[in-house]
This record gives structure tokens, sequence and C-alpha cells, in this order.
């Protein structure tokens, strides 16, 4: 059925863009001429036009509404309408080109303002905006989505409109929809269209998925202590808690410099393994314990597990003590690694030591102590041992007056001259020079005068009471017994003084 003069006439009236919605417009909404696109339940998409503030149906991409409301004419007077949809001709007619049909078969050549707000999909299928695809030969265009924004002027510090992508809800255990965006990665060479791939993923958890590499232009910050990040489902992962980021995984987790330097770097704990530290150049390094499964090596010195080796001359240097510490007590001294022939220095509980020597095909490891100066042999107990096979051979005994004892036969054989010197002085009571002792009764006195006594005598007897007295001067020689009996002198001059002491020999 043709549109009559008045529904015409208000088709071409200049009214606002059209507005979408869903249900018939409210007779409240727009002014006479506005048109509306509306969705209605078992109708489709219908096109309204106001009509003396009422909304009329003038099109229905489905079944028309039940009633076609066609108003009077002028003056308030009622006039007569359809009904009946089906009573309705005509409405497959293509009169007015400047209008859009609802199958899609005319474009629209400029822009759509929706006052209205809101573009609503039926639930019947999915929906899909997007650019007509363009020839052959043509690049594809842009599609932009822009939220409102403000319109420039004098007024300052206006926020602009939030851009929201909203997935479906669901309800209870069930999941809400994913947002997801894919792209077509470019191929080698070919005319046929390049197959899309899912590059991000934003899932119903919160949790995001780049299928790609993600690249940010400025600062990525992750907000919550105790984020991860996660690489290949665990196989390393970085852990932020408390100031603190922590790898992990579920194998070896390696971190490759590439040659590339890594500055300011405080390592409290863990191991550096299977790398030079220091290789190109080198500095200070520092630690409690550095622990090297091999060795170290420091220009030709070699410390390895147990040992220290070095291709020279080596020196130890030790502003203050130098301590070897050894659980055994015992420090061994080697010549060219022979481990069979060699001196020890044995250190026991108290102190004991115990220089020794080893030679381990006979008797001829000897010891040689050779100084420069002065040998000094420091005793605070007293006793000083000489021994031959762990058997005393020799005793000094170095308290008060010192004994050397003597354990068997006691040679002193000099392929020179032995000389005995006491520096000890004849005092007006006692003899006390060198004395000759068998079995603790003195045999022979030399004192400070040049005499000598042989055999036993009493230290309160004159020197003619003994039976040899010996004069230094080589002329006085006197024998006899203590009785002054069958004393016999032999002297080339003498003089007897009252004393019956014998005068020095005359000069």
């Amino acid at each position: 059925m043709a549109l009559t003069r008045e529904e015409r006439k208000l088709l071409h009236q200049k009214s606002q863009q059209p507005t979408f919605g869903s249900g018939k417009p409210d007779s409240r909404e727009g002014y006479d001429g506005d048109i509306s696109f509306r969705e209605v339940e078992g109708s489709g998409t219908v096109e309204y036009v106001k009509q003396n503030n009422n909304w009329v149906a003038v099109a229905s991409s489905g079944e028309m509404p039940a009633i076609r409301i066609v108003g009077g004419g002028s003056g308030g007077s009622s006039g007569s309408g359809v009904t009946s949809h089906s009573e309705l001709s005509g409405l497959g007619d293509d009169h007015h080109l400047q209008y859009l049909l609802i199958d899609g078969t005319r474009a629209m050549t400029g822009d759509l303002t929706i006052n209205g707000g809101d573009i609503i999909y039926g639930n019947a299928q999915n929906a899909t905006i997007s650019v007509t695809p363009t020839a052959h030969n043509v690049a594809g265009k842009l599609l932009t989505i822009t939220s409102s924004h403000t319109t420039a002027g004098t007024t300052n510090n206006i926020a602009g409109g939030a851009l929201k992508f909203e997935a479906g809800q669901g309800k209870g255990s069930g999941a809400g929809g994913n947002i997801v965006f894919a792209t077509a990665n470019a191929g080698s060479s070919g005319s046929t269209l390049n197959a899309l791939a899912v590059a991000l993923t934003i899932s119903d958890d919160l949790s995001s998925t780049f299928t790609g590499d993600v690249s940010v232009g400025d600062d990525l910050f992750l907000a919550s202590s105790g984020s991860i990040v996660n690489w290949n489902s665990g196989d390393v992962t970085l852990t932020h808690a408390a100031g603190k980021l922590t790898f992990g995984g579920d194998g070896a987790v390696e971190l490759d410099f590439n040659n590339h330097e890594m500055t300011n770097v405080d390592i409290d704990s863990g191991a550096i393994d299977g790398t030079a530290i220091g290789a190109a150049s080198h500095s200070t390094i520092k630690g409690t314990t550095i622990d090297a499964t091999t060795d170290f090596t420091i220009d030709g010195l070699v410390i390895t597990a147990d040992t220290i080796t070095n291709d020279a001359a080596l020196t130890v240097d030790a502003a203050g003590d130098i301590i070897l510490d050894a659980n055994s007590g015992v420090t061994k001294f080697y010549l060219a690694g022979d481990t069979n022939d060699y001196a020890s220095l044995t250190v026991a509980a108290n102190g004991v030591t115990t220089l020794a020597t080893y030679d381990d095909g006979g008797t001829v490891g000897h010891l040689t102590l050779d100084a420069d100066g002065d040998i000094i042999l420091d005793a605070a107990g007293d006793d000083i041992y000489f021994k031959d096979a762990g058997s005393e051979r020799f005793r000094m005994d170095l308290s008060g007056s010192p004994v050397l004892a003597v354990t068997g036969a006691f040679t002193i054989d000099g392929s020179s001259s032995i000389a005995l010197d006491a520096a000890s002085t004849i005092t007006a009571t006692s003899i006390t020079d060198f004395i000759v002792m068998t079995r603790g009764t003195q045999r022979m006195l030399v004192n400070d005068g040049g005499h000598i006594f042989l055999h036993s005598y009493a230290q309160n007897l004159n020197n003619e009471n003994y039976g040899i007295n010996n004069k230094k001067d080589l002329y006085h020689f006197t024998t006899g017994n203590g009785d002054f009996n069958q004393n016999y002198t032999i002297i080339s001059e003498y003089e007897v003084l009252a004393t019956n002491e014998f005068e020095a020999y005359p000069s």
C-alpha cells in the first residue's frame, strides 16, 4: 500500500539522525518527523516515524506490529487506517533511495550518529562489526573504535571517556567469556589470505595470555607483591616478594649474559659454576668461603684440594704469626715429592714437640743445626737429654750446679787438644775448682793456684799433706803421705819457712 501524503510529508521533514533501541518508542521521546529503528519481539527490526506525537511503524524486517496507526488530518480529527498487516501492499517497493534498507542491500554513504547510546544485536546469531573488504589490489582499511573526548575550549583539565571491552558474564561455576585479539601474520608471498591467529587472550580468571612476543615501550609495572613471571609452563619462573626476586623452575635455571657486563651486584648466597671470574679484567674477590672444585691458579701457584704447588720459590710473608694447625700434630717436609725420606715436626699434648728425620733405606737421615751465630738450648724443665735410638746416653741437669749424667762408658776423644777450664777460685774455707770423681768420690782436684791433687784428701790440710802436689813452676815436686813420714821433695832450690809451707820459686 502506498504511503499517504501525510506519511510522505513526515518522511521528508528534516529530522534528527535516526535512533536505535529496543521495543516501541515511548511517545515522550523525539519530535514529529524523527525516525527510530527498534528491535521488537516477533517483528525483528522495525522502522518508526513520529507523527502527531505518536510513533508509527512504517517498515519491518519481519512481521509488522499488529496495528499501524495513521494519524488523521488537520484539526485533530481522527482518520481511518489499516489495522491488519496482511492488508498492506507495496511494502517491497523501493521508493526512497535516501533510506537504509533493513536487508543491508543499500550501503550507508555517510556517518551514523545514534543518540540513544546503544547498538544491540539479537541473540539468535553471532555478530560482527567489520569494514567491507577492499579490492584485491587495495590494502585493507582501518577500523577505529574511539571513546568520547571533550571538545576544545577554554575549560582546563577535562578527562576523556574510557574505552571498555566486556566479555559475557557466566553464572555460578560457569566461566565468563574471554576477550580475544587475533591477527594474521605475514607470509612469504601469495594471493590467498593469511591465516588468523590468536595474539592475546584475556581470560575470566583475569589472566592474559600472549601468543607471540610482548614489547613494552616504557615501564612494566606489576602491582602486587608475590607477582610471578612464568616461562614455558614453569620451566623458569621469576617471583617477586618483599623486595626480592627469586628465580625458580622445574629444571636447572641459567642466566646467560652473552659476555655482557653485570655491574653493582651483591651476591649474598648461592654458587657461581662453570665459568671464569675476571678472565679478561679482574679486580678484588672477597668472601667468607671460596670453594673451588678443582683448583685456584695464580700465575704459577696452584692451590688444589689438600695441596699447594708453585713453579718457583714460594714466600710466606705474614705481618703476624704463621700458624700451622694439623689435627694429627704432624708437619712433614719432603724433597721433590719423596714421601719416604723426609723430616717431620710433631706437636703432641701440652706442646710436646719432636723434630725427626726418616731415611727409608737406612740410617743416614742426619739432622744438622748450622747457625751463623750461637745455638742456644734453653730448657725450663732443668734437663737436656741425648738419646740413641730412644735410649738415654747423656742428660744435662741444669738445676743449681749443672751435672752431666752419662749412661755407660764415657770417652772424650779429641783429634787435637782437649781443654777443661774451670773458672772458679779458692776460698778461705774450701777448694771448688776442677774435680774428677769416680763413684761419687773425688779422685783429683786442680785448683786455681795451679796445684794438682791426686788421691783422696782432706779439705783442711795444707798443700804438703797430699799424695802429689805439683806446683805450676815445674821446678817443685813433692810426694808423700799424710803422716809426714817418708815425704820426698825434689827441688833445685827452695826455702822452708816456719809455717812448713813451700815458698814460691824465686824469680
